[in-house]
C-alpha cells in the first residue's frame, strides 16, 4: 500500500473518536440503537473493502484512504445502507472522471497516484444530501 503525505493519523483518528460520540449521543437521545450499530457494521465493512482494494492493487488505495473510509462508513452508516452504498458508488465514479480528464489534460501525469479520501468525502457529503 502506498503511503500518502497527509498525516491521516491526526485527522482520522480524532474523527472517528467525535463521530463516534456525537452519533451515540444521537442513538441514546432517540432510543433506537440499531442506527448507531449498522454505522459500527458499515465502519467495519468499508474500512475492510478499501484495505483489501489496497492489498490487492499495491500503490492504488493507500492505508490512510482506508481508514478515512472507516470514519465515512462510520457517518453514513448512521444513515442506512443507500447512503453508504451511494457515497461509495459517487466516490469511485467521480474518482474515474478525474483520472479520465486528467490523462486526457496531461499524458505525462497518468500514472501518477490520486488520493481517494476527496473522492470519498465528496460522495458522502452527496449522499447525505441526497438522504435529507
Amino acid at each position: 500500500m502506498r503511503r500518502g503525505a497527509a498525516p491521516a493519523h491526526r485527522v482520522v483518528g480524532p474523527g472517528a473518536v467525535g463521530t463516534l460520540s456525537l452519533l451515540g449521543v444521537a442513538a441514546g437521545v432517540s432510543g433506537d440503537p440499531w442506527p448507531l450499530t449498522r454505522a459500527g457494521i458499515a465502519m467495519v465493512a468499508l474500512a475492510a473493502f478499501y484495505l483489501a482494494l489496497g492489498l490487492a492493487f499495491p500503490g492504488g488505495v493507500g492505508f490512510g484512504d482506508a481508514k478515512w473510509a472507516g470514519v465515512v462508513g462510520l457517518v453514513l452508516g448512521y444513515l442506512g445502507w443507500a447512503a453508504v452504498s451511494d457515497a461509495t458508488f459517487l466516490g469511485f465514479a467521480t474518482a474515474a472522471l478525474f483520472v479520465l480528464f486528467r490523462r486526457l489534460v496531461t499524458p505525462r501525469l497518468s500514472r501518477s497516484t490520486v488520493p481517494m479520501a476527496p473522492f470519498m468525502a465528496a460522495g458522502a457529503v452527496t449522499a447525505v444530501l441526497a438522504a435529507r
